[in-house]
């Protein structure tokens, strides 16, 4: 095993730098746990139980294959999750990843250990943040804490796939740095080793095109953060959902990765969801992003089942207050999403009408109790017009009933806005609260009905209505965290 480590410096180094992390593990430090991490580590990898004399010498083994250092931090996770160690375990496997897959290494490690971003911490990992949603498309989670440098930025990008016709998202990282980095000298040196490495990878005129629409580390610094929650019935359990969250940075990102998708029980979605806001406050408050003085919203993807819960006004353990005090709330629609596409290019128009304001706000009032309209009337009147909202005639209940038949006709046409009170759509001051609401910019909407119903939560019950039972459906097809097909939602409503 030693002859792989000889006369490979770069190798040797990073067996030394692993045995000295190895050694720094408390379980490692002999005894029967240390007898015990090899042991498990060789049911995991399926190898000979004879690493267990030195640390270096598990050391080479492990660095051997990349998916035995990986098997390595899994144990130690599991044996020991508290050590500070994982971090740089996790560090050293992007060396390890980033060795076997760009050339030179060394050469571009070393320019990018001279290269300094900002004058300041926060500055630095600000603009680091922004170069690295630019060179992963906006599609990818946040950057891990371990990422603090300009240096270890690149080699996590280094195990990220370039996508079709793309370069590398850690090669458009270094064209990025070279762009705009004031030290014009390691620039160059920058700028040639990435062309070196894009004519080697036949990537060069992709790198060519990525480069001429680089932006500036902080030009798509975000303002809103979202945190987007899906309530997912359970088939089997009336008593259970399947919560997943999503937090979205910005107008121009994607999504982070999903979090969660775990079954919950219904008497706890409460606290699961204000355990999630709380870590999205408390990564905002220690600065772990670039949206510090960014505003959250909240977005619920509720099935038909789910759509009349009151969110807004869960409580927050902490606090008790509602969390509709704190932010502003918007439902967005689980059946529509998973609804068959062809109903999805009609949502895309009217949305662009809505955004252009193409089309009124005034919403269609569906009177389909009190008139005697038929479904069918409702669903054609809807399709021939340009209307973008409807007010149904009455709160959202069992799927095949009226409130149902309304939105789902709603949802043929593409209306992206739903409107309703959640108790009583005839409720006195119903009707004046839906005309405040459409008044003004259209896209302000759902600001509007955060205040309508912060001033309803603080007024209590000074005012008969000021909004408190009003709840708001926001759906916005450009922004979908995942697209399930599954046409059996609107089929046959």
């Amino acid at each position: 095993m030693d002859a792989t480590f000889e006369g490979n410096d770069a190798q040797a180094r990073m067996a030394d730098r692993l045995a000295e992390l190895l050694a720094r593990i408390e379980m490692l430090r002999g005894g029967s746990d240390r007898q015990s991490l090899v042991a498990w580590m060789m049911d995991v990898l399926g190898g000979p139980n004879e690493y267990g004399s030195r640390n270096l010498d598990l050391a080479r083994f492990c660095l051997e294959q990349p998916y035995r250092l990986t098997a390595l931090m899994r144990v130690v996770g599991e044996l020991e999750p508290d050590t500070p160690a994982l971090t740089e375990l996790l560090a050293l496997r992007d060396e390890l990843t980033a060795a076997a897959r760009v050339p030179d290494l060394g050469h571009v490690l070393a320019l990018l250990q001279r290269v300094k971003l900002a004058d300041t911490e926060v500055e630095e990992q600000r603009a680091l943040r922004g170069l690295f949603r630019e060179a992963t498309s906006n599609r990818v989670d946040e950057l891990p804490p371990r990422c603090r440098s300009a240096r270890t930025t690149f080699l996590y990008l280094t195990d990220f796939n370039a996508p079709a016709g793309g370069p590398p998202p850690a090669m458009v990282f270094v064209a990025q740095i070279a762009d705009f980095l004031a030290n014009r000298e390691i620039a160059a040196e920058l700028t040639g080793w990435n062309q070196r490495w894009a004519e080697r990878t036949g990537t060069a005129e992709a790198l060519r095109q990525a480069s001429a629409q680089l932006r500036p580390p902080d030009a798509d610094r975000p303002t809103t953060v979202r945190l987007v929650f899906e309530f997912d019935p359970d088939p089997f359990d009336d008593s259970r959902v399947m919560l997943s969250h999503w937090r979205h940075w910005g107008d121009r990102s994607g999504y982070s990765q999903r979090r969660g998708g775990t079954p919950v029980l219904m008497a706890d979605l409460e606290s699961e969801v204000d355990d999630a806001i709380g870590a999205l406050e408390t990564t905002l408050a220690v600065g772990e992003t670039d949206a510090e003085d960014s505003s959250i919203v909240l977005e619920f993807i509720l099935p038909w089942e789910m759509l009349n819960t009151p969110v807004e006004s869960w409580r927050r353990d902490s606090t008790a207050v509602p969390l509709g005090i704190d932010y502003p709330v918007v439902l967005r629609s689980l059946d529509r999403m998973r609804a068959a596409p062809r109903y999805h290019d009609a949502w895309r128009r009217r949305w662009q009408a809505l955004v252009n304001r193409n089309a009124p706000v005034r919403p269609y009032w569906s009177h389909a109790v009190a008139d005697g309209y038929e479904t069918e009337r409702l669903a054609f009147e809807l399709l021939h017009s340009d209307t973008v909202s409807l007010v149904l005639s009455e709160p959202p209940g069992a799927r095949g009933g009226t409130a149902w038949r309304e939105a789902a006709a709603a949802f043929r046409a593409g209306l992206p806005v739903i409107i309703w009170d959640r108790e009583d759509c005839a409720a006195p001051g119903f009707r004046d609260a839906v005309s405040y609401l459409v008044e003004g910019e259209p896209t302000e909407l759902p600001d509007r009905v955060a205040r309508l119903k912060r001033d309803a939560l603080i007024a209590a019950d000074r005012q008969p209505y000021a909004g408190r039972t009003l709840a708001i459906l926001w759906d916005d097809p450009n922004r979908m965290p995942e697209f399930l097909y599954a046409p059996r939602h609107l089929e046959g409503a």
